[in-house]
């Protein structure tokens, strides 16, 4: 059966969420982040007009930070779940019957994101879910540790509290770069990878639309609060498919990332990635990946 899973997931063609208008995706959300988590240089309160239009907004989708409870209430209903690993809160959903297949997120992205796969994946596969620490709902991790580097490590952890011996890996933007890392440092444990918008390293300098330059200028004063227009002009940047774009995917992204604490944690992930494309040749290490593989929109060749 194994042999015929690779096939199965290239003809399973839901909505895709992760291909991007103009790729490299990764290119997008590190420039976005960076610009709407840090305040201009001394500035203490927004145009007047901006906050007379932040104040008018309604007060449901008014600019603020939300806290784990209340995120927890709307996003992680079963079959969601919580589970301890090394000390960190990982939220995790695990449906389907079959054999095993961990999907990871992308970068701002939540384990919702792979919403419009499952109906296809979960006839197949058992597929879990996760939201790899900083991400989603996942908490943040008290050893101060954060990286692709540290999520294989976690990843490799809740397989073992799993129980999955032998498993297939996937992932997209980030979650690509620490899937196909799980498979070069632990080979023995994977039998194929499938991912999306794999990066090299750095993303490059590139043009956004004037639509989401004029949300990023808008919402700067509010840092590190990020506005609900800034996400959904996010949203029409990355996905290739506007017609997946509604309030509800909005709302997600908006929510999961203005969680308290999450600017800071997002920030020393960006860093602790830098650092990882700035002192190892990531091109060479991700050959090293020689098991059975299904790329799209990759930036390695």
């Amino acid at each position: 059966m194994l042999a015929d899973d690779m096939g199965a997931l290239r003809s399973m063609n839901p909505p895709n969420p992760f291909v991007s208008k103009s790729s490299p995706v990764l290119t997008v959300l590190v420039a976005v982040w960076a610009l709407a988590v840090t305040p201009p240089a001394g500035a203490q309160r927004g145009p007047a007009a901006l906050l007379d239009r932040v104040d008018a907004a309604p007060a449901a989708t008014r600019p603020r930070l939300f806290s784990d409870a209340e995120l927890r209430q709307e996003f992680a209903q079963p079959p969601s779940r919580f589970l301890a690993i090394d000390g960190v809160p990982i939220h995790v959903r695990d449906e389907g019957a079959g054999p095993p297949l961990l999907l990871i997120n992308g970068r701002l992205g939540s384990l919702h994101m792979w919403d419009p796969w499952m109906p296809a994946l979960a006839r197949r596969f058992r597929v879990i879910r996760m939201d790899y620490p900083p991400t989603g709902l996942s908490g943040f991790d008290p050893s101060g540790k954060t990286g692709s580097a540290r999520a294989v490590e976690l990843v490799d952890k809740l397989a073992d509290e799993l129980g999955l011996e032998h498993f297939h890996i996937g992932g997209t933007s980030n979650g690509a770069v620490i899937a196909v890392s799980y498979a070069i440092e632990h080979p023995e444990r994977i039998d194929r990878v499938v991912v999306s918008t794999l990066e090299g390293g750095r993303p490059p300098p590139r043009a956004v639309s004037s639509e989401l330059v004029a949300a990023m200028e808008e919402q700067k004063p509010l840092a590190p609060v990020q506005s609900r227009r800034f996400f959904a002009a996010v949203l029409h940047e990355i996905l290739a498919n506007d017609a997946i774009i509604d309030d509800a995917l909005i709302d997600r992204y908006w929510k999961l990332n203005n969680r308290e604490g999450a600017a800071a944690a997002a920030e020393a992930f960006t860093r602790a990635q830098y650092a990882f494309w700035d002192t190892l040749d990531v091109r060479s290490y991700t050959a090293a990946s020689a098991g059975p593989s299904c790329c799209n929109g990759e930036r390695m060749s």
